[in-house]
């Protein structure tokens, strides 16, 4: 299908910042930039994922919304912690968002 060969053309994965710190109990929004920017509707395709100790610390709210040629996903920080936040896109592309909670 066209999404799926779109999927396949994403050349990179970016987090608007690397690094984001939280208070324990609060929900908060990262954003990704695709590019090139007009992929942005391989959003479905777009795999998100915690690292195992990150797990415990945060948790996913609502996944890959489409914002101004940006995906965001909304998380929750559960307690106080590390955890990494990784986006892949299907052409292997990917970046990671590291959380710190306090």
């Amino acid at each position: 299908t066209p999404t799926q060969k779109a999927a396949k053309k994403v050349k990179k994965v970016k987090f608007a910042k690397k690094s984001v710190k939280v208070k324990k109990g609060k929900k908060f929004t990262i954003k990704v930039k695709l590019t090139p920017k007009k992929l942005t509707k391989v959003a479905k395709k777009v795999k998100w994922s915690i690292d195992k100790k990150g797990k415990k610390v945060v948790k996913f709210v609502k996944k890959a919304k489409k914002l101004n040629g940006k995906l965001k996903v909304q998380l929750k920080a559960l307690k106080k912690g590390k955890a990494k936040i990784t986006c892949k896109a299907p052409s292997g592309k990917k970046a990671v968002c590291k959380v710190t909670v306090k």
